[in-house]
């Protein structure tokens, strides 16, 4: 196999793989565009896990054009022989050399362009550790250096629409225990049909820098630091980390012209911001730019690839058509909590549950009424084989029906995935009751003088349990692997007179309990990933609606809990219950996609940095917010039921309490997408901050910019993640 076929097949794997990537842009931490791009001062960022590898988005490549020589049916041995993979390569082959028409221009003119940087040190000494970049794109491409200013230009004709610049960071910056280091970046991207520009960590770890929607020819700046951490284990092998820009119109040519002004790794220092990393690179003065050369791929790096290739291969699951991230062939989601969790009327018959299966009993233990001391019930209701949803009557449509219809929503609008023909698919299962708090939902032994409603300790949590292990045993006999990415939990109200501190010790025991015990039913490695939903605030005299914050807190903590959406913006018939349960699930199964398939959780809508200052009498409280999808907003017109049918709250929301007095001058505004500005009556230091707290008797009024659809019961539902409730912040 020769290097020009290589880079054929190369430029076939990036047209392919950059046309499946979602336009949405979801963001971690930080910014983005502001109106005034002079007034970004200081931006921090941490790096997040995409979707997809190259290797498994290559395999799909390899799966789809050779599918009558590689079979993915159950019938064929899942281990691929060398002998295969080599037939399967030389047919792909020839298939790439049948399309040279489309791609010839393309090949012909790829090229690798290398600059070196000098490495600054804290104190600004210059050391002998060497860094390069690489510019790979199409025939137009210029690279030149103008005093401390790299400027990279291309354009990259459509439907390739990939376009990067990046880097190698070597194992000496990530293999050492005992230091840490980070990457300073800043500079500036002009655009054609651009969307967005995010770095990307070896094709999986991503930070996004700006976006989305580039207004064309309009120059936007950015400026961001990499962290590199530590590695163990690691040996020999450089990180690669680049720029990717994406396109607005896959139809149409892709241009871009960067302006790289600061380059450079420091050791990573205790407290510093990025501007104290900016004004030691500034007064350096050891910054040197070295020549500017070409390269092209050599034979040992083509027969390298190709060898990964082959062993990713032959340990693909003979069900892998898609590398979506699920980790087995049948998965079980499941809402597991009070009667939020298991009421109806969150989907209909109607509703197009494509490839879903489900128990001959249906979905839902708790409508059936599944008594599962009962042999012949259980019998019944798990049957031994598992079903088409869309093919039978269910009883009842929980809420998380609604979370399958909107999680294989995203994977149709932004994988492109055919789901009814899809080889995953998701086992639904709704094993809580209603009214029951958290202690009739543990383990047997947790709480000895709690009185279940089943009169039994632990009765719906083996409940829960015998789903998975039925499950389980149903997808065996179908050929299948099954597994627990995911459990939702939709409970509160009734503990809602407890303390933050004593609901927060169950909710992390019950999911610790849940996490161990499943885990050991299935057999998988993965912990399981909760989800919970933080429950409106109830607050009153008797009732301190601890449940409320110390969902929020466990997320906040725990790496495999997730804030599955606030509650107090939709319109409620009762005390406790949304009018439409629906979006119960909707908002679940978003945040659920971002984690399981993306591998990029969304940000918890949080302050993150606070910010004092004064001119006289004139305090200004600046707090900057982690942002799901930026930029943050105000919603105070009653679009919907579901983007706070209260309207317009005072201060929208937010109070800020110094000595028992509310010193919020005036209505805060926002700034830069991601910054809450607050004029204040005196210094705000030591203030306490709180942000909707009344609930859904009036809540708040700050969401971000999702904007995301989803068709069910015949309505498009507009899903936005409003920021959770908190209080007491204190003000540093």
């Amino acid at each position: 196999m020769n290097i020009r076929f290589f880079i054929c097949f190369l430029s076939l794997y990036i047209s392919l793989t950059i046309n499946s990537q979602t336009m949405d842009i979801h963001y971690k931490n930080g910014f983005v565009q502001s109106e005034d791009v002079s007034q970004i001062d200081s931006l921090s960022f941490s790096s997040t896990t995409n979707g997809n590898s190259s290797i498994n988005q290559i395999v799909n490549t390899l799966n789809s054009i050779s599918s009558e020589k590689i079979s993915h049916s159950p019938s064929t041995e899942s281990n691929i022989n060398a002998t295969n993979v080599k037939d399967a390569i030389d047919e792909i082959g020839c298939k790439v050399n049948s399309m040279n028409n489309m791609m010839n221009d393309f090949a012909k003119n790829y090229e690798v362009v290398s600059c070196l940087f000098d490495w600054i040190s804290r104190n600004g000494q210059e050391n002998s550790i060497k860094r390069y970049t690489n510019h790979s794109t199409s025939k137009d491409a210029t690279v030149s250096v103008d005093g401390n200013i790299v400027h990279f230009k291309g354009t990259l004709p459509s439907p390739y629409t990939f376009f990067n610049i990046g880097f190698d960071i070597p194992p000496t910056l990530y293999a050492n225990e005992s230091k840490k280091y980070v990457v300073l970046l800043t500079g500036s991207v002009k655009p054609e049909n651009l969307r967005q520009v995010v770095l990307r960590e070896n094709e999986s770890k991503y930070t996004e820098l700006v976006g989305q929607d580039f207004e064309d020819g309009v120059e936007v700046r950015f400026q961001t630091l990499l962290y590199i951490n530590y590695e163990k284990g690691t040996t020999g092998n450089s990180r690669y980390v680049f720029f990717s820009t994406y396109p607005k119109d896959n139809t149409k040519d892709v241009k871009a012209e960067y302006k790289i002004n600061r380059y450079c790794v420091f050791e990573y220092q205790e407290g510093w911001s990025i501007s104290d990393y900016i004004s030691c690179y500034d007064n350096s003065g050891t910054y040197q730019l070295k020549n500017v050369a070409k390269g092209t791929a050599t034979e040992s790096y083509v027969n390298e690839a190709i060898e990964k290739l082959s062993d990713t291969m032959a340990s693909q699951s003979q069900y892998s058509p898609y590398s979506g991230n699920f980790d087995w062939d049948v998965n079980m989601i499941i809402n597991y909590g009070q009667s939020l969790s298991v009421g109806g009327g969150a989907a209909t018959i109607n509703d197009d549950f494509r490839n879903t299966m489900t128990f001959p009993g249906g979905i839902s233990e708790w409508a059936s009424e599944l008594n599962i001391d009962d042999k012949s019930q259980v019998e019944n209701f798990y049957g031994n084989t598992l079903e088409s949803l869309n093919t039978r009557k269910s009883k009842s449509y929980p809420p998380i029906a609604s979370c399958a219809l909107a999680w294989m929503s995203l994977l149709e609008k932004e994988n492109h995935i055919d789901m009814n023909n899809f080889d995953y698919q998701f086992l639904m299962s709704t094993p809580g009751y209603n009214g029951i708090a958290i202690e009739g939902l543990s383990k047997a032994g947790r709480f000895p003088n709690y009185k279940s409603p089943e009169g039994e300790q632990g009765y719906y949590y083996r409940r829960l349990l015998l789903g998975v292990q039925k499950g389980m045993e149903n997808a065996h006999r179908m050929g299948k692997t099954f597994g627990v990415p995911c459990v939702f939990f939709v409970q509160g109200e009734t503990n809602n007179y407890e303390s933050t501190e004593t609901y927060y010790q169950k909710l992390k025991q019950l999911f610790h309990d849940l996490n161990d015990d499943i885990k050991a039913i299935t057999g998988q490695q993965k912990d399981v990933v909760f989800i919970t939903y933080q429950m409106s605030s109830y607050e009153t005299k008797d009732k301190i609606s601890g449940p409320t914050y110390a969902q929020l807190q466990l997320a906040m903590e725990e790496d495999n809990v997730h804030l599955g959406g606030a509650m107090y913006q939709f319109e409620y018939t009762d005390l406790y219950h949304p009018m439409d349960r629906a979006i119960i699930g909707l908002q679940a199964g978003i945040i659920a996609k971002r984690i399981i398939n993306d591998e990029k959780p969304l940000a918890l809508f949080y302050p993150k940095t606070f910010s004092v200052q004064h001119s006289g009498d004139t305090w200004l409280l600046s707090i900057q917010f982690d942002v799901p999808v930026p930029p943050m907003r105000f919603v105070t017109d009653i679009p919907d039921r579901w983007h706070n049918v209260n309207g317009k709250q005072e201060n929208y929301g937010f109070t800020l309490v110094k000595n028992g007095i509310d010193i919020i001058a005036e209505e805060p505004v926002i700034k830069r997408g991601n910054t809450l500005v607050i004029k204040c009556k005196q210094n705000p230091s030591g203030a306490s901050l709180s942000y909707a707290t009344s609930g859904h008797f009036g809540g708040g009024n700050l969401c971000d910019s999702q904007n995301i659809t989803v068709k069910c019961k015949n309505i498009d539902y507009k899903i936005d993640n409003f920021c959770p409730i908190f209080k007491n912040i204190i003000i540093p």
